[in-house]
């Protein structure tokens, strides 16, 4: 007589704890996993190769599907993982004109298409040495010239953007007409 012991292997389970995005290219997504099997060893493998890691947590990723593959010392098995990408703001301004006379008061307003996250910061360097901030500021330059103005915006994932326009200033003709 021969007996026989089989043993019943449970195949692991890779459950996915957190993913973070990628914000606004800065390569700064995560994945953290578990997994759980009839054994406490457990040996990491990340495709795309430049995630060389043999870890249950990633870091550094830019947006895209990324397998992690585990191997309990018995059965291997694989899962994808997508991590998401957050679109960064796109600044904008307008103005009702871009030309205006000197010491006419006139307003900018904030335009920017915010991306993934909720605008936090509105700066504005007004080109004459004075900075603003604000999604609508007013203002006035005392002589004719061209004046650049950066608006700067940031929302709460850190992500920013900026454009520079033209505001070309010019010396209001006055007329008199006598009686």
């Amino acid at each position: 007589d021969t007996n026989f012991v089989i043993t019943n292997h449970r195949t692991q389970v890779i459950n996915v704890s957190d993913v973070s995005p990628e914000y606004c290219y800065r390569a700064d997504g995560a994945i953290t996993i578990t997994v759980s099997g009839d054994t406490d060893y457990f040996e990491y493998s990340w495709l795309p190769a430049e995630v060389n890691v043999n870890a249950d947590m990633v870091s550094n990723l830019k947006a895209g599907t990324y397998t992690v593959t585990v191997y309990d010392g018995t059965c291997t098995v694989s899962k994808d993982i997508e991590v998401p990408f957050v679109e960064g703001p796109k600044a904008d301004f307008v103005t009702k004109t871009y030309n205006v006379p000197t010491n006419s008061t006139f307003a900018l307003s904030d335009n920017t298409q915010p991306g993934g996250g909720t605008l936090s910061v509105w700066n504005w360097t007004l080109g004459d040495g004075t900075s603003e901030s604000g999604q609508i500021i007013y203002h006035s330059y005392d002589a004719i010239g061209d004046y650049y103005v950066f608006f700067h915006v940031i929302d709460e994932n850190a992500c920013f953007d900026t454009i520079t326009k033209k505001i070309h200033v010019y010396d209001e003709l006055s007329v008199y007409i006598p009686n």
